[in-house]
């Protein structure tokens, strides 16, 4: 299977610290969808960060956690981003030598976002 069509949940996401006392983490939320909860408009929930912590070093885990959530939020922007990329590269290539661009290493990526691939 070869094709651009995407079946996750569509961006832009966002992150949220949990304010919980029960665990440590980051929510990352669709901007697009939510879901009805005690009469409100709940986000949807895409992932959750969070880890286990001896305390001793919960500063350099929350950076990471926090890092790791931005990293999924931006997701479905750079895979956008890469495609339109891929895109303009394309039409570069047919103008210039005749030939389709190809870059295996991207097709690779984009094939993992969309699961086809590990």
């Amino acid at each position: 299977m070869n094709t651009r069509e995407t079946k996750w949940t569509p961006g832009p996401w966002f992150v949220e610290q949990s304010t919980s006392r029960e665990w440590s983490g980051f929510r990352i939320h669709s901007a697009s969808e939510t879901y009805d909860f005690d009469a409100m408009k709940v986000p949807q929930s895409i992932a959750i960060t969070t880890q286990n912590y001896d305390g001793t070093t919960y500063a350099t885990i929350k950076g990471r956690q926090e890092a790791n959530a931005h990293l999924i939020a931006a997701a479905p922007e750079l895979y956008a981003a890469l495609v339109e990329a891929i895109d303009e590269l394309e039409a570069y290539e047919v103008d210039a030598s005749g030939e389709l661009y190809n870059n295996p290493r991207f097709n690779a990526i984009l094939a993992k976002a969309r699961g086809e691939s590990q």
